[in-house]
């Protein structure tokens, strides 16, 4: 078994395609590749370009690859992003009122 073995494995099992199976290169614009569809192949492939950096093995080329797809992580994070920090103002907007309330 390679290395990237496991990590292929996980991409099929999770529905992602092959590299035999890819009918053309991926799409590159971030709501495309943020998109439920591509998510898994798009999150393998993030993985295994932060593998490679770590590991001190990443070119250029892959590290504006691996900077355009952390992008795409935060274009799929943001809606969850907004909801979090609605409720952190709100807790703050509470946590306020009570320590300003008057003492009985």
């Amino acid at each position: 078994m390679t290395h990237d073995e496991p990590l292929e494995e996980a991409r099929l099992a999770a529905g992602g395609q092959g590299p035999e199976d890819e009918a053309g290169p991926p799409p590159d614009d971030v709501k495309t590749l943020a998109s439920d569809e591509h998510w898994p192949r798009t999150n393998a492939r993030r993985h295994e370009l932060i593998r490679k950096e770590f590991e001190g093995g990443i070119s250029p080329e892959e590290l504006r690859e691996l900077e355009h797809l952390q992008a795409v992580v935060a274009e799929r994070a943001a809606p969850r992003d907004r909801v979090l920090l609605a409720f952190a103002d709100e807790f703050r907007r509470q946590a306020e009122a009570l320590l300003h309330a008057p003492k009985h």
